[in-house]
């Protein structure tokens, strides 16, 4: 059965992508834009690893984020752009992670409380793609190279990753500022609106959308 509709999903979509690049709430680790600044189901989001004792600290790794239109009663995808290597990782840039597998997929072993739910939000779906990054899972391996290597060969796999890691901070934004501190925003003062903010500033008038009109897949 399908739940929801696009004109409310676009709405609760709008609401948390402002949140999300508020500097007086986001969180610095995460930087988004749209695809396309008329389509609020595809972001491009990339991730800023402040832990410096992470293997990935400094990195700024990069994805694409995909909504359905029935969001949040279905979960979104995500696709490391380019592929990265890791145990949850598919070659293609793919990820598995429980967070973003239905709830009920008998095609998996995981427990309900860990798959999607219509309460997750998008920030604690890049909370978890964050997390999962230093604490594969390795039980069920995307990658079974990686997975193995991660297990009994974890220098070279450090050594690999930290590679990744390098050529990753070519792709950050000219004049991005690396954050400090994931668990400092340090927040700045209000920005002009971008463009984007601009086309959707009327949009979310209402709990349902604000009259958004998309077309249907």
């Amino acid at each position: 059965m399908s739940y929801g509709n696009t004109d409310s999903a676009a709405g609760l979509l709008l609401r948390q992508f402002r949140e999300l690049r508020d500097p007086r709430r986001r969180m610095p680790c995460f930087h988004i834009e749209l695809v396309e600044k008329s389509n609020i189901f595809e972001w491009e989001v990339g991730f800023m690893v402040t832990n410096e004792d992470s293997i990935y600290h400094g990195a700024y790794l990069t994805g694409l984020l995909c909504f359905p239109r029935n969001f949040p009663f279905s979960p979104p995808t995500f696709l490391f752009c380019p592929p990265i290597y890791h145990p949850n990782v598919f070659s293609n840039g793919s990820l598995c992670i429980s967070i973003l597998h239905e709830c009920g997929d008998d095609t998996n072993e995981e427990p309900d409380s860990e798959t999607w739910s219509p309460v997750q939000t998008v920030e604690t779906v890049l909370i978890s793609i964050i997390s999962l990054l230093d604490d594969p899972n390795v039980s069920s391996p995307a990658n079974v190279d990686a997975a193995v290597e991660y297990k009994n060969a974890r220098q070279e796999y450090n050594k690999r990753v930290i590679l990744e890691v390098e050529a990753s901070k070519k792709n950050m934004p000219p004049g991005m500022v690396y954050p400090a501190s994931a668990v400092d925003p340090s927040p700045t003062s209000l920005q002009e609106k971008t463009p984007v903010e601009e086309f959707w500033q009327d949009v979310d008038d209402d709990d349902d959308g604000g009259g958004l009109q998309f077309e249907s897949d």
